[in-house]
């Protein structure tokens, strides 16, 4: 058995992509199944597609604002703007090869800012207990809303809401001290997480900003979505879309194809009962964000990776 997960490890990337390829088969092959989906994009209203473009924009500030604090409680500072950059960097960088923009991110604060990338990456892995906690209070509370008003409920997902919500509070409060002899990499994730969250609540005016920026960032995601079914001429309510985003990002952090292609949108098809909306609309929305974000992402976050190459260059040659 431990030659196996051995294997696994050593072709982890490999098979990453056939992992990934496969799933755009099967996309493709749905697509075909259902062509006559497609017909939809013909009446796609051009100006939400505009909309949403800059909508985008406005949630990658939001991230790089993020970013930007949890940087300050390391006692280092970083312009916006260049924050702002460097997260479109990361997000181009991810969409050619997972978890490629996440490294970069490290090592460029490491040579420009001496931002120990150890103490870096666990102090933003915490964000996910913010994060953990704030969705699934909202995923809960869009539910009850669903079921309230149109006596739909999903209890997967209930149980899930609940799973994620009482593991991050019990995290929060104990905050317990794990050790890891035998290097699991799960295990690992965990104790990062924990070391960060040690700087974090210390800092409570930083806590109380970090978790509006993370409601901000799931209603952006939300506004996009309404933004786009209305695009294609189906009206959903935003609790519904809220409730749908809540559990798409909840499920981001399984990293299994870059920018996480295929989860989201199965994500959303699976919570099509619920929603009220069919699966191929479902998924021809999703894409449709995705496509947008995929130009958006390429356009300036090419554009910044050429202007923040040559001071990365800069402070690395200067040592």
């Amino acid at each position: 058995m431990k030659n196996i997960f051995d294997s696994l490890k050593k072709h982890k990337r490999v098979i990453k992509y056939a992992f990934t390829l496969i799933v755009l088969v099967l996309m493709v092959y749905y697509l075909c199944k259902n062509r006559d989906i497609l017909s939809l994009l013909e009446k796609l209203d051009f100006k939400y597609v505009i909309v949403i473009f800059f909508v985008q924009i406005v949630g990658v500030f939001l991230i790089a604002f993020t970013n930007r604090e949890v940087i300050s409680i390391l006692r280092k500072e970083i312009p916006l703007m260049e924050a702002f950059m460097l997260q479109y960097v990361n997000s181009f960088l991810n969409r050619i090869i997972s978890e490629a923009g996440a490294v970069y991110r490290g090592v460029f604060l490491k040579e420009v800012y001496k931002l120990p990338y150890t103490k870096y990456i666990s102090t933003i892995a915490s964000l996910y207990l913010i994060n953990f906690l704030s969705y699934s209070v909202i995923g809960l509370l869009s539910l009850l809303y669903i079921y309230l008003h149109h006596h739909r409920i999903s209890y997967i997902v209930l149980v899930l809401f609940f799973v994620v919500l009482i593991t991050s509070i019990v995290i929060i409060v104990i905050n317990p001290y794990l050790k890891n002899k035998k290097r699991n990499k799960l295990l690992t994730w965990i104790i990062s997480i924990l070391e960060g969250w040690k700087d974090i609540k210390r800092e409570k005016g930083k806590l109380v900003i970090l978790t509006l920026l993370s409601i901000g960032t799931l209603i952006l995601a939300t506004v996009q979505s309404v933004l786009v079914y209305k695009g294609l001429g189906f009206k959903i309510g935003f609790m519904e879309t809220l409730y749908m985003s809540s559990l798409a990002a909840i499920t981001t952090f399984v990293n299994i194809t870059p920018d996480n292609l295929g989860l989201r949108e199965g994500v959303y098809m699976f919570t099509s009962d619920v929603i009220g909306l069919d699966s191929d609309v479902i998924l021809l929305g999703s894409l449709i964000i995705r496509a947008i974000s995929l130009v958006n992402t390429f356009l300036i976050g090419g554009i910044s990776y050429l202007i923040l190459v040559p001071r990365y260059r800069s402070a690395k040659g200067g040592r």
